[in-house]
Parts: structure tokens; C-alpha cells; sequence
């Protein structure tokens, strides 16, 4: 594992800035790396603690330049990470503590308001993302034109606004991500990690919860005066736990049965693995399990990943799920494609 630091300055020349970088292999001074990611967070994460000996006049003491780059390398030296710093922390011990996130995180924190008429998906990924100068890679293709209109709304959601229109037509599933400096979006399927995971060769502590705790099994619909309109229910969860009951009042332009029947949930179930470390086990993989402890054996899809290096050890916390749903956003106005 390598984990490199590239110092970007700006200076000012006239009218337009360049930018000086200087890069660094600062792997000597970490004294622990954390790589982590989710489908709930959209950008990868790199945490870092180094080395920062406030009373020892002997060791170099290192600092990072906030919004410069980091640069994390497995161990046949491919760069798996590529971030920005945005945080910075000090404390009273011996270390500072760093944090970067890669490109997606300009897409959620940038927003715009967008109309597109008769535009493929992938265009309007291209086109928005070079509003906010984001270079942009592999951008999956889906043959369709559609419009879109977005107020003020992250870049984020205006890409996958786009694609979730696609999804509904093509039926495929779509996936942002970052790699290399630039974003891309490629289509979602069965990607196989190919080692087994199991009690017998890697897991080292295994956790499979279930839960009927935050299970709603009947909605009941109302209108503004509180008349009750319907009841949408699932009369098996009903029969299995008895009844968790939440209520819906009806809202102009929305579909009430379909609103209610979005507030139903089922068992809610948290599946995690304590590993030995994989780099190619990440977010949206799919795995095989056989672990007797907890009960799971089978296929499963990696909901989220942290990878740890400390003292030397690789070692991998996942959370696992039975399915792997794409992101969804809606946009601000429904329109008919073309």
C-alpha cells in the first residue's frame, strides 16, 4: 500500500491563476489509512492519520495543503483512490488527521437549474458536469432522448435524474462513480469478487440482525377534512407481526395509493463481515458467502465497505444486502419522452 500527496498552489499572473503541484509519497509518515465507501454516500472517502510529533524536534513534521490531492495504490502499485482534502483536524496526541473525498463530491455540492429537451442521458451527464469543470469519462449509453427540467438541484441528482428516466425505459440500472480524476457511469450488474468469503479462510467476526422494529404493514389514506379515503396494507405482515399502522393524507398531483404503498416496510435486516482486506471488494460488488456463525451463505451484493490499514495489517469491515438498487431521483416536472 502507497499513499502519495500532491501539493497544488495557486498564484496569480496577470489575470488567470496557474496552479504549481509537487507530489509527494508520504506513506512513511501514516500511521493509519481508512478507505471507505456506500451507496448512501455517493463519493469514496480516505481518511488518514500522520505522524505529527509536536515535541520531537528529530521528525519532520508534515502538512497538508487543504483541497490538494491524495493518491491511494494497492500493493501492485494501481491507484485505487484519487481525492480532494477537505478536512483537517488536530488534536493534543501525536497525529493530525486528514480527510478527502474523490470528484463525486463537487456533484453534491454543486447545484444548478437545468431544461433539457430531447437529450440523452449521458450528454446531460457530460454537459452539466462541464459546467462545473468536472472531467468526465465512460458514460454509459442508453439509446434514448428524454426531457428534463431540474431547479436548483446538486449535479448529482440532475445525472442520475436523467438515467433514472432511462432506467424506467431500458430497465437497466445505473451507477456514478469516479475514477482516475474523472466521473463515470456505468451500467449495474452481477460484478463478481471472485473469492469466497468464508469462516474458514477469511471472515474474522460475522453479524446478521434482524428486525421488525421499523416495520409499517397498513397505511391509511385521508383527505385534507380527515375522511378516510382507503387502506393499503400487507395483510402477510399483518398476520406474521400484527399491525404497524402510519397514515397519508392525500397531496395534489400525487398518486395517494402509490405514496401510501411506498411508506410500507417489511424486516428490516443488517448483515456485516469483519474480513481480512480486499481492495477489489468494494461497494456494488457481489459476493459469495458461507459463514455457519451468522447464517448467511450465498450471494450477496457489498452495500458498504471499510477498508483499514494499520501497523502494517489490511483488514475490511462490509455491510451486505440480498439486492443491489440503483439511486433514484426524481425530477422537478414529469414529461413525455421522445
Amino acid at each position: 500500500m502507497k499513499l502519495k500527496y500532491m501539493k497544488c498552489v495557486a498564484s496569480k499572473k496577470g489575470s488567470s491563476y496557474t496552479v504549481a503541484r509537487t507530489l509527494y509519497d508520504i506513506t512513511q509518515y501514516c500511521s493509519s489509512i481508512t478507505w471507505s465507501g456506500s451507496k448512501h454516500e455517493v463519493a469514496r472517502k480516505l481518511q488518514i492519520d500522520l505522524i505529527n510529533p509536536i515535541n520531537d524536534p528529530h521528525i519532520k513534521v508534515m502538512t497538508l495543503k487543504l483541497g490538494s490531492l491524495l493518491y491511494l495504490y494497492d500493493d501492485d502499485n494501481k491507484e485505487i483512490f484519487r481525492g480532494y482534502i477537505v478536512e483537517r483536524e488536530r488534536g493534543s496526541n501525536d497525529t493530525v488527521s486528514y480527510t478527502a473525498y474523490d470528484l463525486c463530491f463537487y456533484l453534491l455540492k454543486s447545484k444548478a437549474t437545468y431544461k433539457f429537451k430531447s437529450k440523452a442521458p449521458e450528454a446531460i451527464a457530460k454537459a452539466v458536469c462541464s459546467d462545473v469543470k468536472v472531467a468526465t469519462g465512460s458514460l454509459a449509453k442508453t439509446g434514448k432522448k428524454y426531457n428534463l427540467l431540474m431547479k436548483d438541484r446538486t449535479i448529482y441528482e440532475v445525472i442520475m435524474a436523467a438515467y433514472t428516466k432511462a432506467k424506467k425505459s431500458t430497465k437497466q440500472k445505473y451507477q456514478l462513480y469516479a475514477s482516475k480524476g474523472k466521473v463515470c457511469v456505468r451500467k449495474i450488474g452481477d460484478d463478481w469478487f471472485k473469492i469466497m468469503l468464508s469462516a474458514d479462510t477469511n471472515i474474522i467476526s460475522s453479524s446478521n440482525k434482524e428486525s421488525i422494529a421499523d416495520v409499517v404493514n397498513r397505511v391509511k389514506i385521508y383527505d385534507d377534512k380527515g375522511k378516510v379515503l382507503k387502506v393499503v396494507k400487507d395483510q402477510k405482515s399483518i398476520v406474521n407481526y400484527g399491525v404497524f399502522q402510519h397514515t397519508y393524507t392525500k397531496e395534489k398531483d400525487k398518486d395517494p395509493t402509490n405514496s401510501a404503498k411506498a411508506m410500507l416496510r417489511g424486516v428490516t435486516r443488517k448483515m456485516d463481515l469483519e474480513l481480512i482486506g480486499y481492495v477489489g471488494c468494494v461497494t456494488g460488488k457481489c459476493v459469495k458467502v458461507k459463514d455457519t456463525a451468522s447464517g448467511l451463505e450465498g450471494k450477496y451484493y457489498v452495500e458498504s465497505d471499510t477498508h483499514t490499514w494499520r501497523n502494517g495489517v489490511h483488514t475490511m469491515r462490509i455491510e451486505l444486502s440480498t439486492t443491489n438498487d440503483m439511486d433514484t431521483q426524481k425530477a422537478d416536472t414529469e414529461t413525455k419522452s421522445s
